[in-house]
């Protein structure tokens, strides 16, 4: 029995084409924590198969190997916090990363002016450094590029003449999946510049998603591309294409997302869902972690963690305080993820702590509510672990859709807008229920995102930059891809064949008619005489 069985996995080992060790480049000229960690894990796993992995990012990894070589830059928020806490020239007061969000200016997308020039520095920055120089002159077997913030990256891509594939650190954006060849459509597959409209949308609704849709593309493609191209052309020549073409050459989209979080929605083959890669079984709390929450009893303890993006001391003051009195108020406790030691007026029933196990205490049994800035992947590991959440982000609209998380205005939050939020999530037994069965569908998957994205990278590798996934759809413009051309001319066509015939009618009616009109009669004359002539 033992000999069957090694020569049938023998047998099954030579079914399965190998792919050699290659060297591979990871490429993000910007990018916040949370970005990387989406697809650490994936690097990692390459890694260790004995794929030889550069790193050009940011964000140093906490994550050693002898595989894994890392490039640190720059942060354009790095330069833009900086430039900002000193203040402006012209007498502005000085402003931080959260003062932004207050204004609703979201720092992480590519359609706000504010953060183009900050990103042209960054990106200048990395092409500048000799390591950066020196990668581009080797050759590698395969290209990650962040595509979220990194066009600057595309002309350092092109340059190395070889197959990318595409990391995508949140839903792959409207105007981003026109260049695989589909155009979501506006009628049920909302963008994120529509704020909180979902997938079943009004009228109304969809009227201002479509002006969203083509608004966006229109700066993505005639305000942002343009800036981009001018700082990759400066550096990799201005005979570089443009960065649509670039990314209309991919071979792959890895995209962190989900059914369960982002809405259904069509896809092409060459976009690949793996959100939940950072994802993992809850482990063993610190003692001094277990002491605190297993002192909570029945009532549970609440997390409240505002992500590694936003600091949490650079909250303006009442909103800071609007926290500490809720938390005052409540018998929960509340484990408080700080940047600082301290914070004045603090009740005793809080803990702050500058680092915590966040998985391993939303894994906990004693958790009750996950308070958080509505990061994607914290929304992904409420999901995951199936905990209520209150958020303050666009990440949130699919948690208060499948009724598991309340979303907050960070405008105009108050004391007694948390306070009803908590207090709504713990007496409303159906949140818990929601995020348990949002749990379990978020988990329940054929094979692991990580080894979804580690088939689909090899399988790259395998086809030689699988051309095939490509769609020629994505050379369509916009009025060829929805056949507008064809209407017109179809209808042309239509028009021409109700109007000739009409017009050949009217022609022979009126040509008929007037030949039947009689012709006037010459006058007879009047054969009666009156009187005789004498």
């Amino acid at each position: 029995m033992a000999k069957l069985l090694l020569i049938l996995a023998l047998l099954t080992l030579t079914q399965i084409e190998k792919v050699s060790s290659e060297k591979i480049l990871v490429v993000a000229f910007s990018g916040s924590k949370s970005h990387k960690n989406a697809f650490e894990p994936l690097y990692i796993e390459l890694a260790r198969k004995g794929h030889q992995l550069t790193i050009i990012h940011p964000v140093k990894s906490g994550y050693t190997d002898k595989n894994m070589k890392e490039i640190n830059g720059i942060n354009f928020e790095d330069i833009l916090e900086k430039e900002m806490a000193a203040g402006d020239p012209n007498g502005e007061p000085p402003i931080n990363i959260f003062d932004l969000r207050l204004k609703g200016l979201k720092i992480r997308t590519p359609i706000n002016p504010v953060i183009i020039p900050y990103l042209q520095k960054a990106c200048e920055s990395y092409y500048e450094m000799e390591e950066v120089k020196a990668v581009m002159k080797q050759k590698f077997a395969l290209v990650f590029v962040s595509s979220h913030m990194n066009e600057c990256t595309y002309g350092f891509v092109h340059k190395l003449n070889t197959s990318y594939i595409f990391v995508q650190p949140h839903a792959i954006e409207h105007y981003k999946s026109s260049f695989t060849g589909f155009r979501p459509p506006a009628s049920f597959v909302p963008s994120y510049a529509a704020g909180a409209v979902t997938d079943d949308m009004t009228f109304l609704d969809r009227i201002f998603n479509f002006l969203a849709y083509q608004g966006t593309m229109a700066l993505y493609d005639w305000y942002y591309l343009p800036h981009m191209e001018t700082t990759y052309r400066k550096y990799v020549g201005e005979a570089t294409p443009s960065a649509r073409e670039i990314e209309a050459n991919a071979s792959l989209i890895l995209n962190n997302a989900h059914f369960t979080l982002t809405y259904p929605r069509p896809q092409m083959p060459q976009v690949i869902d793996v959100a939940g890669m950072h994802c993992q079984p809850g482990k063993p709390l610190p003692k001094d972690l277990q002491d605190f929450v297993e002192s909570s009893g029945n009532d549970g303890f609440i997390y409240f963690s505002m992500g590694s993006h936003v600091k949490g001391s650079t909250m303006p003051k009442h909103i800071l305080q609007s926290f500490v009195t809720a938390f005052s108020k409540i018998k929960q406790k509340v484990l408080w993820k700080f940047d600082l030691d301290k914070i004045e007026g603090l009740s005793s029933n809080v803990k702050l702590v500058r680092w915590a196990p966040q998985q391993d205490l939303l894994a906990h049994s004693k958790i009750r509510v996950f308070m958080s800035h509505g990061g994607l992947l914290s929304t992904e590991e409420s999901a995951y672990h199936g905990v209520p959440i209150i958020g303050h982000d666009m990440n949130m609209h699919q948690a208060v859709s499948n009724g598991y998380g309340i979303a907050l205005e960070l405008n105009t939050i108050n004391t007694e807008q948390i306070l009803t939020a908590i207090n709504t999530v713990l007496a409303d037994k159906r949140f818990a229920s929601a995020a348990k069965a949002t749990g379990q569908l978020f988990r329940d998957r054929q094979t692991s995102a990580v080894d979804t994205a580690l088939y689909w990278t090899e399988y790259v590798l395998r086809h030689k930059g699988a051309v095939h996934l490509r769609s020629p759809a994505s050379k369509l413009n916009f009025f060829a891809y929805y056949s507008l051309d064809v209407i017109a001319f179809l209808s042309l066509i239509l028009a021409l064949l109700v109007y000739i015939p009409i017009k050949l009618c009217k022609m022979c009616c009126c040509g008929g008619s007037s030949s039947k009109k009689e012709t006037p009669s010459k006058k007879r004359p009047n054969t009666r005489s009156g009187k005789k002539d004498n």
